[in-house]
């Protein structure tokens, strides 16, 4: 009754149409959003200000409960996150009246026409600036993929079990440690955001997508090279570029981002354990100057 009424103020108030409630959020609408799926999975993440940032595709549906899809029927979300859902769902129907009245295929996704490229590919770091300038650096394997929205754009959730950190954030600082907040411990998992996922709910098809991401499957092993902090309090749920992620394919190879094939420390490096064994030997001079290997 008390998360009812506050969210009925909310409604009426007009609060959530200008992006006031991240503490309201947390307060009232937290309780509603905090179940949790198996394997301890949450079937939503919040932000650090206490706001809605990601929730699963199962979690949308059964909050639908057969509804259409459309802004009315999205109202117990934040405006902002689902407004992104239900313009694109507008977009959609749109598309696909007009292949229809040109006879022309409704498959796939409006405005997609193979994989989604992402234009602002960061290309300046060489393997080994890459090495040195991260933050933080973990080997890791995922044990569970999940589809849902980050934000409001359709996106997978790659649960991972942290196997070796190769590398982590030092700073006498800490308010800056705080805030960047990387797991200092191999037994916490950690939630990846990752493109390349097809989700269809009511008549609508949502993708997302690169041409050179690899499809994750559980049982894969990833290089994960952090820049930037986590998008939770927790330190758990991050966002890395293509270029940041180093992953085995199930030969045992290395599936090198686009950006490193031309690189020249990388000649020669083609399983998964010679990439995160190069690294280890290009960490060694910084640890041997700290003098924490002799």
């Amino acid at each position: 009754m008390k998360r009812n009424l506050a969210w009925l103020f909310l409604k009426i108030s007009g609060l959530r149409k200008f992006g006031l409630i991240p503490a309201l959020t947390a307060a009232f609408l937290l309780p509603a959003f905090s179940q949790v799926a198996d394997q301890g999975v949450p079937t939503t993440l919040m932000g650090r200000s206490g706001g809605l940032i990601w929730i699963s595709a199962e979690e949308l549906i059964e909050k639908l409960n057969g509804q259409a899809l459309n802004k009315e029927n999205l109202d117990f979300l934040p405006y902002s996150f689902s407004r992104s859902i239900w313009k694109r769902a507008e977009r959609q129907r749109k598309w696909i009246q007009e292949r229809k009245q040109k006879n022309e295929p409704t498959d796939g996704c409006y405005g997609v026409s193979g994989p989604v490229l992402i234009s602002n590919q960061e290309r300046q770091h060489t393997f080994r600036v890459m090495v040195d300038r991260s933050k933080a650096i973990y080997m890791g394997e995922i044990v569970r993929v999940d589809n849902g929205f980050f934000n409001g754009r359709v996106t997978k959730l790659l649960t991972l079990e942290l196997h070796q950190i190769l590398k982590t954030y030092e700073t006498s600082n800490p308010r800056v440690k705080k805030y960047y907040n990387y797991p200092e411990s191999t037994s916490k998992r950690i939630y990846l955001n990752y493109p390349n996922v097809e989700i269809s709910i009511d008549d609508v098809t949502f993708c997302s997508g690169n041409a050179y991401f690899h499809e994750p499957r559980i049982g894969t092993r990833m290089l994960l090279f952090f820049f930037t902090p986590a998008f939770d309090a927790d330190g758990s749920f991050f966002h890395l570029s293509e270029e940041k992620i180093f992953m085995e394919t199930s030969e045992g190879k290395a599936l090198i981002p686009p950006g490193m094939l031309l690189d020249n420390g990388l000649r020669g490096v083609e399983s998964f354990p010679q990439v995160v064994s190069l690294t280890r030997r290009l960490l060694l001079p910084k640890r041997e100057i700290k003098g924490e290997k002799k």
